[in-house]
């Protein structure tokens, strides 16, 4: 058993050059600010986890950042190191998320959006094969967690990620659970079947952030009301997991993409054929 600590006594105060300016974030295992580096005045973003913790997350994600660095897609470190009682990460400070980019530039924009969700979703892919190349998987994808930098995608928040492979070089089986890793919206449906999460399914999550991308929407995405249910909501069996089960199965999704027009009428047919053939490949 371990205690969160309270942040009070983090609050405007320094670590390591670094001013925490404002609280942007806080789980269940840590703490998350924005601040600034006191002599360059870059922005940063700080990761805090108690050290009484036993799962040591900053320190499995420092190790995996530091395995899969990439200068476009993947953010440097910047510092990792203790603070009084706090295991402390310092990362790059990214301000726009895709998710903001698309509802407030693309989903808004009267222009043609196919070459700009071309080029997002191409970034994703690199970004998923670089990834796993490092036998690394993210286990969180979602739009708040890609950011906008420079033209391209970064990929954060590596909170979640494991290994595939064991010490001795060996693939990890995939296992079966009860429960769901990362965002219900965006997890594969194998992940809805109980299965942990392989490189293939984070492919398939960013298949659906295409989807989302494209539609403005997901066939999964107005759940019913849901009052209570003997299972807990992460809970494969939980009623909300079981219909957004049931609408993230592939003839479903293509009746979707046959029933529904793209945000950017215009590319109907493009987007109707190029969506298609991604099922087809994801199937495989």
């Amino acid at each position: 058993m371990y205690i969160l600590l309270s942040d009070n006594n983090l609050k405007m105060t320094t670590i390591h050059n670094y001013k925490i300016l404002e609280k942007i974030g806080q789980g269940q295992f840590g703490v998350v600010y924005r601040g600034k580096h006191e002599r360059r005045g870059t922005e940063v973003a700080i990761k805090c986890e108690p050290q009484n913790t036993p799962y040591k997350l900053l320190k499995r994600e420092t190790t995996i950042l530091n395995m899969i660095y990439h200068t476009k897609y993947i953010p440097p470190i910047l510092w990792f190191g203790k603070h009084n009682m706090w295991q402390v990460l310092v990362l790059p400070y990214y301000s726009l998320t895709l998710e903001n980019y698309v509802i407030n530039s693309l989903f808004s924009s009267t222009q043609s959006s196919q070459s700009i969700i071309q080029h997002l979703y191409q970034n994703m892919i690199e970004i998923m094969e670089h990834i796993h190349k490092h036998h690394v998987v993210h286990r969180d994808l979602k739009p708040q967690n890609f950011m906008i930098h420079n033209g391209n995608l970064v990929l954060i928040d590596f909170g979640l990620a494991i290994f595939t492979i064991d010490e001795n070089g060996d693939n990890i089986p995939i296992k079966k659970s009860t429960h769901i890793t990362g965002n219900v919206k965006f997890v594969s449906l194998n992940t809805h079947y109980g299965y942990s999460i392989s490189p293939k399914d984070e492919m398939i999550s960013c298949f659906y952030i295409l989807l989302w991308m494209v539609y403005g929407k997901l066939p999964w995405s107005s759940p019913p009301l849901i009052n209570s249910s003997e299972y807990d909501v992460t809970h494969v069996l939980h009623p909300l997991n079981m219909y957004v089960r049931y609408y993230k199965e592939w003839g479903v999704i293509q009746k979707f993409i046959d029933e529904y027009s793209p945000l950017d009428i215009s590319c109907d047919t493009y987007w109707n054929e190029f969506l298609k053939k991604q099922i087809h490949d994801l199937m495989l």
